[in-house]
């Protein structure tokens, strides 16, 4: 270390200064270590970068073994003792992924010279060990761009734990609002593959608790888009103040590159206004039918992932059509309820797209004019001719004896991955249709 360079960050003095950037492969305590170092009184700096490799905010400023530590509140920070005073060995916990910069310079500048010797301790973690501790924590409206999936975990991919040994990233996502999540790797250089799960608490700490979902390119069930490639780009519900951990991992073993994950979060619910009811509801119908369960559903159909009620047309009176995207390996259907004499909804049939196959999600979307007789049903991720996530709306009218098919409605013009039908409205009498296309 010698009296050349420029003084960035350190103390009163002037002194020269030694710059390192180290990328943390995975979320844990580090240990920054210079207790070897020839000069005599060494002072540690450690800051957070911004994406571009600026200095952004100071974590930890440590000097004479630490004794004295900035910052140590918010950055987790404590000393682990060098056998000489005037040199540090701190203790650190980082976040996987996000780069920080360690400086070094001596205390003082009228200093002899000599030489640093730097090393920094990893953590040594295991799939088994509490996930808050190993996973970086992934924000809502943020994305995390990361030079190389460099982690030596493997926990939860398609090749979790076997001798492939896939290095792995985790992050740890906590849903701020019940409602559509997005997450997306498409910025990547490489092949990738995310797989989603579930958390619980056991013994004080947050462990693995059951798979969501292990996703592969845009063919995922979950799938709003082809415009990624060999990656991923998906929306997907989860619960407010429920923890999950996402995996992200290369599909390749012999895949380099850089890649990054974006995460889009619900905002907070509107309020809606107190409204008076506009007709009496017998207590009865309330207490008689809180529990509709289709006849040969399970949970994987996601039944309720779309609603919609209306009084139709005499003699149809109020129908009541529950969406079940992810029936038929996510063909999707669309259960029909009706009122009976007794006021008790009776399940009337169900419909099905014609030419329908896995993944489209039909049922994702449903609509009922008010006394028309027209349902329409949207499935966002069907394809339009260009491939998933282009999106159909199907329409069925009454005939009298029960609902047909009348027609498959698709943009004006070609708009590839557009998620058409993601929302659909049919207006009172069925005299229009109107169809949303968030991508």
């Amino acid at each position: 270390m010698g009296d050349g360079g420029e003084y960035l960050v350190g103390p009163g003095s002037a002194a020269p200064e030694v710059l390192f950037t180290f990328s943390p492969p995975t979320t844990g305590l580090y240990v920054f270590d210079l207790c070897g170092s020839e000069v005599y009184d060494t002072y540690l700096h450690i800051w957070d970068l911004f994406p571009n490799g600026t200095l952004e905010k100071p974590l930890v400023d440590c000097q004479n073994n630490c004794t004295y530590v900035q910052y140590s509140s918010a950055s987790a920070a404590s000393s682990q003792g060098c056998p000489d005073p005037y040199k540090e060995r701190l203790e650190l916990l980082l976040n996987g992924g996000e780069d920080v910069a360690v400086l070094v310079e001596k205390s003082f500048e009228f200093e002899p010279d000599g030489l640093i010797q730097l090393s920094v301790e990893c953590p040594n973690v295991t799939c088994s060990d509490d996930v808050s501790t190993i996973a970086t924590p992934l924000p809502c409206d943020a994305t995390l761009l990361l030079p190389s999936i460099t982690s030596e975990l493997d926990c939860v991919g398609p090749e979790a734990n076997t001798s492939r040994g896939l290095p792995e990233m985790l992050f740890l996502i906590e849903a701020p609002f019940t409602g559509h999540h997005r997450i997306e790797t498409c910025g990547s250089s490489i092949d990738t593959v995310i797989s989603l799960w579930d958390t619980k608490a056991s013994q004080g700490e947050l462990v693995l608790d059951a798979e969501i979902l292990t996703c592969n390119d845009s063919a995922c069930s979950s799938s709003v888009g082809s415009d990624c490639s060999m990656n991923e780009k998906l929306t997907i519900e989860l619960s407010k103040g429920q923890t999950y951990i996402l995996g992200v991992e290369s599909a390749n073993s012999s895949d380099t590159g850089s890649f990054e994950v974006t995460l889009l979060c619900p905002g907070p619910p509107s309020e809606s206004p107190t409204m008076e009811p506009s007709y009496a509801v017998d207590a009865s119908l309330l207490q008689d039918d809180l529990l509709l369960q289709p006849r040969g559903a399970s949970s994987a159909y996601h039944i309720g992932d779309a609603v919609a009620m209306a009084d139709m047309k005499s003699p149809l009176g109020f129908v009541l059509a529950l969406g079940a995207p992810g029936a038929l390996e996510g063909r999707g259907v669309v259960f029909l309820y009706a009122l009976n004499e007794s006021l008790a909804w009776e399940e009337k049939g169900v419909l099905e797209p014609s030419g329908g196959y896995p993944g489209m999600r039909f049922g994702s979307s449903i609509a009922i004019g008010d006394q028309s007789d027209m349902i329409a049903v949207g499935a966002h991720n069907a394809s339009a001719g260009f491939g998933p996530g282009d999106g159909v709306v199907f329409v069925y009218r009454w005939n009298g004896t029960t609902f047909r098919q009348e027609a498959q409605l698709f943009p004006p013009k070609p708009l590839p991955s557009a998620a058409f039908g993601f929302s659909v409205d049919v207006a009172e009498g069925g005299s229009a249709v109107a169809i949303g296309a968030p991508e």
